[in-house]
């Protein structure tokens, strides 16, 4: 790396992003399966079964703080590399096909499915009521493009400004990787969500989200110094974040306490550090799987809400130990999701748009 040249040049795709975005969106389809087992889950609309599997909350408190702002680095990461090889006009363009388009027929004709049952499980009249549901973060990745358009026009232009540059330098020294803590540190500071894990239709989702994904995008523009950084520290991360999640979780996840929205931040801000650091030292490598995977995950994402929904409505009337009604809500789920994928879904050039596929 040169004086002139802080910044490499950069791979078209990395393979460990895409199985970062595959991994992201199939532990949602996870985490969804097992809110219908918790005693809160009646507050967001889901199927409650009577009988709840409270220990599981130990996991998914764990992985509740980062679940959605990876999806948001990881999108800002792949506007990154679209902009590589498209004009701004062209990315508008195919982000509006692949976010704009699945999220108004999702709302129309996928998630009104999910709230059918919903109506049906909390005895409510039944009427069509459309409603973005679980792809409410389609909305924010879409309106996320166009409000930071100018800047990444901006980038594109100017690839070795002087705040690349610098930040280059800055993260070739390793410790400099830690300024993307320190940005999660100043946002908790001057936004102080109460609870930061409420992303869905809130102010504080949205502006975080926004942070998440401009921070994706310029983290990959930075390139080798980022990456190289991140697989240095990347157990040292995960190792920190782990004991922060074990002080959080006893000091105030147990006594039903809000944590300190800095000490959520920072524990958040390393977890995805570290994951992408363990994502770029074992991941970055192509794969058949991968290629299948990367194609199917969006549409088995899309779908996979109405079809839990139904197993959900279905089984938990049932005389049976909930660990068994859930191992069923989750593996149905995700066979159903990919049955339909694979026999429907990828087969209708018509319908393939709707899901975010390619024609």
């Amino acid at each position: 790396m040169t004086k002139n040249s802080p910044i490499k040049t950069h791979p078209i795709r990395r393979h460990d992003v895409d199985w970062l975005r595959v991994g992201a969106l199939m532990l949602l389809i996870i985490y969804h399966s097992l809110i219908s087992f918790q005693p809160w889950s009646v507050w967001f609309r889901f199927i409650q079964n009577e009988e709840t599997l409270d220990f599981l909350w130990v996991f998914m408190e764990m992985i509740n703080i980062w679940r959605i702002p990876i999806l948001f680095f990881i999108s800002g990461m792949g506007v990154y590399f679209a902009l590589r090889r498209r004009s701004w006009k062209e990315l508008v363009k195919d982000r509006t096909l692949r976010i704009l388009v699945p999220l108004v027929f999702g709302s129309f004709f996928v998630c009104s499915i999910t709230e059918f049952f919903a109506q049906k499980h909390f005895g409510e009249p039944i009427k069509y009521t459309p409603n973005p549901g679980h792809l409410w973060f389609l909305f924010n990745i879409y309106l996320y493009v166009l409000f930071w358009l100018p800047l990444l026009i901006y980038f594109k232009k100017h690839p070795k400004n002087l705040f690349f540059s610098g930040l280059a330098r800055l993260m070739g020294r390793t410790v400099g990787i830690l300024v993307v803590p320190l940005i999660f540190v100043l946002y908790a500071l001057l936004i102080s969500p109460e609870f930061w894990s409420l992303y869905a239709y809130t102010a504080h989702g949205v502006a975080l989200g926004a942070v998440c994904f401009i921070s994706g995008y310029i983290v990959v523009a930075v390139g080798d110094p980022f990456w190289e950084a991140a697989e240095k520290l990347w157990f040292s991360f995960l190792f920190v974040s782990f004991g922060l999640y074990l002080f959080r979780l006893f000091a105030f996840v147990l006594n039903n306490v809000p944590a300190p929205s800095i000490i959520v931040a920072l524990e958040s801000s390393l977890w995805l550090l570290g994951i992408f650091g363990a994502g770029s030292r074992f991941l970055n490598k192509p794969s058949r799987a991968l290629n299948s995977l990367s194609k199917a995950v969006y549409p088995l994402y899309i779908v996979h809400m109405p079809i839990l929904f139904t197993l959900c409505f279905v089984i938990v009337p049932l005389e049976m130990p909930p660990i068994i009604k859930w191992g069923i809500a989750l593996s149905g789920t995700f066979y159903g999701s990919w049955a339909l994928y694979a026999f429907v879904l990828r087969r209708s050039r018509w319908v393939r748009p709707f899901f975010g596929m390619k024609i």
